[in-house]
Protein backbone atom coordinates (compact mmCIF):
# COMPACT_ATOMS: atom_id res chain seq x y z
CA UNK A 1 0.00 0.00 0.00
CA UNK A 2 0.87 3.35 -1.00
CA UNK A 3 2.83 5.07 2.19
CA UNK A 4 2.03 9.16 2.07
CA UNK A 5 4.62 9.48 4.69
CA UNK A 6 7.71 8.24 2.69
CA UNK A 7 9.86 10.95 1.73
CA UNK A 8 10.24 9.03 -1.32
CA UNK A 9 6.55 9.49 -2.70
CA UNK A 10 6.99 13.40 -1.83
CA UNK A 11 9.63 13.49 -4.25
CA UNK A 12 8.42 11.56 -6.60
CA UNK A 13 5.51 13.94 -6.58
CA UNK A 14 8.07 17.01 -6.80
CA UNK A 15 6.62 18.74 -3.98
CA UNK A 16 8.52 21.72 -2.31
CA UNK A 17 10.45 21.37 0.94
CA UNK A 18 8.59 24.03 2.29
CA UNK A 19 5.30 21.94 1.59
CA UNK A 20 6.65 18.54 3.07
CA UNK A 21 7.56 20.44 6.36
CA UNK A 22 3.92 21.56 6.49
CA UNK A 23 2.42 18.44 5.71
CA UNK A 24 4.66 15.36 6.39
CA UNK A 25 2.40 14.57 8.62
CA UNK A 26 0.85 10.72 9.77
CA UNK A 27 -2.60 9.69 8.77
CA UNK A 28 -4.07 7.49 11.55
CA UNK A 29 -6.63 5.00 11.61
CA UNK A 30 -8.55 6.23 15.47
CA UNK A 31 -7.90 9.97 13.20
CA UNK A 32 -4.58 10.93 15.05
CA UNK A 33 -2.38 13.38 13.51
CA UNK A 34 0.98 14.13 14.07
CA UNK A 35 3.96 16.05 13.22
CA UNK A 36 6.70 15.14 15.80
CA UNK A 37 5.66 18.07 18.19
CA UNK A 38 2.37 17.40 19.04
CA UNK A 39 -0.81 15.15 18.32
CA UNK A 40 -4.48 16.27 17.99
CA UNK A 41 -7.65 14.76 17.42
CA UNK A 42 -9.06 15.58 13.34
CA UNK A 43 -11.57 14.18 11.08
CA UNK A 44 -10.26 11.31 8.64
CA UNK A 45 -9.36 12.13 5.25
CA UNK A 46 -9.09 10.03 2.63
CA UNK A 47 -5.62 9.75 0.83
CA UNK A 48 -7.18 10.96 -2.53
CA UNK A 49 -8.46 14.79 -0.53
CA UNK A 50 -5.23 14.33 1.40
CA UNK A 51 -3.01 14.23 -1.84
CA UNK A 52 -5.33 17.19 -3.32
CA UNK A 53 -4.86 19.22 -0.48
CA UNK A 54 -1.36 18.73 -0.86
CA UNK A 55 -1.21 19.65 -4.65
CA UNK A 56 -3.38 22.99 -4.11
CA UNK A 57 -1.03 24.43 -1.71
CA UNK A 58 1.89 23.31 -3.97
CA UNK A 59 0.41 25.00 -6.94
CA UNK A 60 -0.50 28.10 -5.21
CA UNK A 61 2.93 28.58 -3.75
CA UNK A 62 4.59 27.87 -6.99
CA UNK A 63 1.85 30.32 -8.61
CA UNK A 64 2.81 33.00 -6.34
CA UNK A 65 6.68 31.95 -6.87
CA UNK A 66 5.95 32.91 -10.42
CA UNK A 67 3.84 36.24 -10.35
CA UNK A 68 7.05 37.27 -8.34
CA UNK A 69 9.26 36.97 -10.85
CA UNK A 70 7.15 38.26 -13.53
CA UNK A 71 7.56 41.78 -11.86
CA UNK A 72 8.99 43.95 -14.16
CA UNK A 73 12.36 45.39 -12.79
CA UNK A 74 12.71 49.45 -12.67
CA UNK A 75 13.32 51.08 -15.99
CA UNK A 76 14.80 54.15 -16.98
CA UNK A 77 13.28 56.14 -20.16
CA UNK A 78 14.37 59.36 -22.10
CA UNK A 79 11.92 61.90 -23.32
CA UNK A 80 12.73 64.67 -26.03
CA UNK A 81 11.08 67.12 -27.63
CA UNK A 82 11.12 69.75 -30.70
CA UNK A 83 8.48 72.59 -31.12
CA UNK A 84 8.45 72.26 -34.63
CA UNK A 85 8.69 69.79 -37.24
CA UNK A 86 10.79 71.48 -38.88
CA UNK A 87 13.20 71.26 -36.04
CA UNK A 88 15.57 68.48 -35.30
CA UNK A 89 16.30 66.15 -32.26
CA UNK A 90 19.60 65.15 -33.18
CA UNK A 91 21.46 66.49 -30.17
CA UNK A 92 18.83 65.18 -27.64
CA UNK A 93 19.14 61.81 -29.31
CA UNK A 94 22.81 61.97 -28.79
CA UNK A 95 22.71 62.72 -25.48
CA UNK A 96 20.24 59.73 -24.77
CA UNK A 97 22.74 57.25 -26.81
CA UNK A 98 25.65 58.87 -24.95
CA UNK A 99 23.95 57.86 -21.57
CA UNK A 100 23.30 54.35 -22.78
CA UNK A 101 19.66 54.68 -23.44
CA UNK A 102 17.95 52.01 -25.98
CA UNK A 103 15.48 53.07 -28.89
CA UNK A 104 12.83 51.07 -26.70
CA UNK A 105 13.36 53.53 -23.59
CA UNK A 106 13.27 56.54 -25.78
CA UNK A 107 10.41 58.83 -26.51
CA UNK A 108 10.07 61.75 -28.47
CA UNK A 109 7.86 64.18 -29.66
CA UNK A 110 7.38 66.92 -32.50
CA UNK A 111 4.90 69.59 -30.53
CA UNK A 112 4.74 72.85 -28.85
CA UNK A 113 5.60 71.77 -25.35
CA UNK A 114 2.94 74.21 -23.99
CA UNK A 115 0.16 71.46 -25.09
CA UNK A 116 -0.71 68.88 -22.38
CA UNK A 117 -2.15 66.25 -25.56
CA UNK A 118 1.67 64.60 -26.62
CA UNK A 119 1.42 61.34 -28.29
CA UNK A 120 5.32 60.41 -27.34
CA UNK A 121 4.59 61.43 -23.86
CA UNK A 122 0.96 59.92 -23.30
CA UNK A 123 2.65 56.67 -24.38
CA UNK A 124 5.57 57.11 -22.06
CA UNK A 125 3.09 57.83 -18.84
CA UNK A 126 1.22 55.07 -19.52
CA UNK A 127 4.49 52.51 -19.83
CA UNK A 128 5.75 53.88 -15.95
CA UNK A 129 5.54 51.86 -13.07
CA UNK A 130 6.75 52.71 -9.81
CA UNK A 131 10.60 52.42 -9.68
CA UNK A 132 10.92 53.83 -13.08
CA UNK A 133 13.19 57.38 -13.87
CA UNK A 134 12.66 59.70 -16.78
CA UNK A 135 15.44 61.51 -17.96
CA UNK A 136 15.30 65.23 -19.94
CA UNK A 137 18.10 66.79 -21.42
CA UNK A 138 16.17 70.15 -19.45
CA UNK A 139 13.14 70.61 -17.59
CA UNK A 140 11.81 72.95 -21.21
CA UNK A 141 11.89 69.96 -22.74
CA UNK A 142 9.19 68.13 -20.70
CA UNK A 143 6.71 71.22 -20.08
CA UNK A 144 6.76 75.04 -20.76
CA UNK A 145 5.00 75.99 -17.85
CA UNK A 146 5.23 75.97 -14.24
CA UNK A 147 1.47 74.74 -13.46
CA UNK A 148 2.12 72.21 -16.21
CA UNK A 149 5.71 70.89 -14.92
CA UNK A 150 4.34 70.71 -11.43
CA UNK A 151 1.31 68.85 -12.60
CA UNK A 152 3.97 66.32 -14.53
CA UNK A 153 6.31 65.98 -11.37
CA UNK A 154 3.09 65.32 -8.83
CA UNK A 155 1.96 62.79 -11.37
CA UNK A 156 5.52 61.15 -11.38
CA UNK A 157 5.62 61.83 -7.50
CA UNK A 158 2.63 59.04 -6.60
CA UNK A 159 3.76 56.73 -9.10
CA UNK A 160 7.02 56.18 -7.54
CA UNK A 161 8.40 57.46 -10.25
CA UNK A 162 12.24 60.09 -10.44
CA UNK A 163 12.68 62.65 -12.85
CA UNK A 164 15.94 63.76 -13.52
CA UNK A 165 16.88 66.61 -15.59
CA UNK A 166 20.53 66.66 -17.37
CA UNK A 167 21.03 70.34 -17.70
CA UNK A 168 19.76 71.87 -14.70
CA UNK A 169 21.37 68.15 -12.57
CA UNK A 170 17.85 67.61 -10.76
CA UNK A 171 16.81 64.61 -9.55
CA UNK A 172 13.51 64.32 -8.04
CA UNK A 173 14.22 61.32 -6.18
CA UNK A 174 16.10 63.15 -3.21
CA UNK A 175 15.17 65.97 -1.22
CA UNK A 176 17.69 68.76 -2.19
CA UNK A 177 16.84 67.68 -6.06
CA UNK A 178 12.92 68.06 -5.57
CA UNK A 179 13.41 71.54 -3.77
CA UNK A 180 15.70 72.49 -6.57
CA UNK A 181 13.02 70.95 -9.55
CA UNK A 182 10.98 73.63 -8.32
CA UNK A 183 13.38 77.09 -7.91
CA UNK A 184 14.34 75.76 -11.82
CA UNK A 185 10.71 75.15 -12.81
CA UNK A 186 9.95 78.55 -11.72
CA UNK A 187 13.48 80.08 -14.03
CA UNK A 188 12.73 77.94 -16.85
CA UNK A 189 9.00 79.92 -17.32
CA UNK A 190 10.82 82.97 -16.64
CA UNK A 191 13.60 82.63 -19.32
CA UNK A 192 10.86 81.32 -21.62
CA UNK A 193 8.55 84.58 -20.71
CA UNK A 194 11.17 86.50 -21.37
CA UNK A 195 12.58 85.32 -24.67
CA UNK A 196 8.98 86.13 -26.22
CA UNK A 197 8.68 89.39 -25.05
CA UNK A 198 12.05 90.05 -26.62
CA UNK A 199 10.65 88.28 -29.79
CA UNK A 200 7.68 90.94 -29.39
CA UNK A 201 10.06 93.48 -29.38
CA UNK A 202 12.20 92.72 -32.16
CA UNK A 203 8.66 92.00 -34.25
CA UNK A 204 7.73 95.46 -33.58
CA UNK A 205 11.08 97.50 -33.90
CA UNK A 206 10.87 95.50 -37.44
CA UNK A 207 7.78 96.32 -38.82
CA UNK A 208 8.59 100.21 -38.19
CA UNK A 209 11.80 99.85 -40.28
CA UNK A 210 9.30 98.86 -43.07
CA UNK A 211 10.27 95.14 -43.04
CA UNK A 212 8.20 92.96 -44.53
CA UNK A 213 7.57 89.87 -42.27
CA UNK A 214 6.76 86.59 -43.48
CA UNK A 215 6.90 84.35 -46.65
CA UNK A 216 8.37 86.01 -49.39
CA UNK A 217 5.88 86.64 -52.24
CA UNK A 218 5.48 84.57 -54.93
CA UNK A 219 7.45 85.59 -58.34
CA UNK A 220 5.47 87.30 -60.65
CA UNK A 221 6.61 85.69 -64.07
CA UNK A 222 6.35 82.48 -62.40
CA UNK A 223 2.70 83.08 -61.96
CA UNK A 224 2.30 84.18 -65.13
CA UNK A 225 4.02 81.26 -66.99
CA UNK A 226 1.51 78.96 -64.96
CA UNK A 227 -1.11 80.13 -66.29
CA UNK A 228 0.06 80.07 -69.57
CA UNK A 229 0.77 76.47 -69.21
CA UNK A 230 -2.46 75.66 -67.96
CA UNK A 231 -4.59 77.66 -70.53
CA UNK A 232 -2.27 76.28 -73.61
CA UNK A 233 -0.76 72.70 -72.67
CA UNK A 234 -2.78 70.06 -71.37
CA UNK A 235 -0.70 69.28 -68.83
CA UNK A 236 -2.02 68.95 -65.09
CA UNK A 237 -1.60 71.37 -62.12
CA UNK A 238 0.44 69.13 -60.56
CA UNK A 239 2.85 68.91 -63.07
CA UNK A 240 2.88 72.54 -63.98
CA UNK A 241 3.75 73.01 -60.47
CA UNK A 242 6.71 70.94 -60.34
CA UNK A 243 7.78 72.84 -63.45
CA UNK A 244 7.37 76.41 -62.18
CA UNK A 245 8.04 75.84 -58.55
CA UNK A 246 5.18 77.00 -56.76
CA UNK A 247 2.44 75.45 -54.76
CA UNK A 248 -0.96 74.56 -55.93
CA UNK A 249 -2.34 76.44 -53.17
CA UNK A 250 -0.88 79.78 -54.57
CA UNK A 251 -1.46 78.36 -58.19
CA UNK A 252 -5.55 78.40 -57.57
CA UNK A 253 -5.00 81.89 -56.00
CA UNK A 254 -3.92 83.22 -58.67
CA UNK A 255 -6.63 81.72 -60.68
CA UNK A 256 -9.28 82.89 -59.04
CA UNK A 257 -7.53 85.89 -58.51
CA UNK A 258 -7.34 86.46 -62.70
CA UNK A 259 -11.05 84.87 -63.34
CA UNK A 260 -10.09 81.70 -64.79
CA UNK A 261 -12.27 79.26 -64.72
CA UNK A 262 -10.67 75.22 -63.80
CA UNK A 263 -10.86 72.74 -66.42
CA UNK A 264 -13.65 70.22 -66.78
Amino acid sequence: MLSFQSPDVWNLLSVPKTVQKLHFIRHCQDGTISNGFHAKKCPKISPFTFVLKCFRLYWTVRRDGKSKRKARTAMDFFYARVSTIEQNLDRQLAVAKEKGFSNNCIFADKISGAREDRPALNDLLSRLREGDSITVLSLDRLARSTLQLYKLADEFDRQGVSLISLKENVDTSTAQGRLFFGICAVFAEFERALIKERQAEGIAVAKEKGVKLGRKPTDENKKDIAVALYLNTDKSVKDICAQVGIGRSTFYNVLAERNITHRQ
